[in-house]
């Protein structure tokens, strides 16, 4: 029942704390310390804060997921049949928590992301974290919470790699850190998001409605597998496109190109600011 998700009017707020803490006090140091400065500062603050969560998260879902009869990778026919056969079985508490934990975290970030300078990606990233937040309720309520923390669980595997790599850019230790990791990142990505989560989607939506008909989980089964999975393509070419420029013309850029297009649209305002200036100046100076 819903009324179990309690827990996540605690997780909002300790989130957003500590979203802000890591970002802004907890990791700058260190960025400091292996020589950046300006803009990269923040975002290797809020990638620390991000690995930091997906760490944590991570452990936790293996911790109590691993040894499930439901849970392999991919899902084979048993493993099918154990997630939906089993219509409308109480949650474990363990449970409960993660998924108390993973939308107290989805709901911190919906609003930090809201409130904040926006990025160029904003959209993709509004759209993301409104559809997980509704799968992660609605899963929970039509008891499908055996699959919703599968995906939990496979999701958040590969940000680790994400935000490893990112902050390798940073740093500017691409070919130490930032290559194998971005590798990583690009062969997880692919295996569990490209192959064991549609794996997961058409489960839900054949093998519930036969063992069940459960209407509510064919509606989810829908969602799951074109709405959140649309994005994961979106995301997929842009990973590939990043792949291929650094093979190709051996240029490394950050593995999302959100970074680099906000750096060059602040770096065109202020040419276009001093431009300006400068036409303003001309006059004056042959008035003289």
């Amino acid at each position: 029942a819903l009324y179990q998700l309690y827990p996540v009017l605690f997780f909002v707020p300790i989130f957003y704390l500590l979203r802000g803490c890591c970002k802004n006090y907890v990791f700058p140091p260190l960025a400091r310390m292996c020589g950046l400065t300006g803009k990269a500062v923040p975002k290797f603050g809020y990638q620390g804060w991000l690995l930091l969560f997906y760490t944590t998260s991570t452990i936790y879902g293996y911790l109590i997921l691993h040894d499930k009869s439901w849970v392999s990778f991919p899902l084979g026919e048993n493993e099918k049949r154990e997630m939906t056969g089993n219509f409308r079985s109480t949650p474990h508490t363990e449970v409960v928590w993660y998924y108390c934990y993973q939308i107290g975290f989805f709901l911190a970030e919906l609003h930090a992301i809201c409130t904040e300078p926006k990025r160029s990606d904003f959209l993709e990233y509004l759209l993301h974290h409104i559809v997980t937040l509704y799968l992660l309720i609605f899963s929970f309520a039509a008891y499908e919470h055996r699959i919703g923390s599968y995906v939990l669980l496979i999701h958040d595997v590969v940000d680790i790699f994400l935000c490893l790599s990112k902050m390798a850019n940073y740093m500017k230790v691409r070919d130490l850190i930032m290559v194998p990791t971005f590798v990583t990142f690009v062969v997880s990505y692919t295996f569990f998001r490209m192959y064991c989560l549609p794996v997961a989607s058409m489960t839900l939506f054949q093998e519930s409605f036969i063992y069940h008909g459960n209407v509510a989980s064919t509606c989810l089964g829908y969602v799951l597998g074109f709405a959140l999975q649309a994005l994961h393509v979106f995301w997929y070419g842009l990973i590939l496109r990043v792949l291929y420029r650094a093979v190709a013309t051996g240029k490394k850029e950050d593995v999302r190109s959100d970074d680099e297009e906000d750096e060059k649209k602040t770096s065109k305002t202020v040419k276009s600011k001093s431009a300006n200036n400068h036409k303003t100046k001309t006059p004056e100076k042959k008035q003289d």
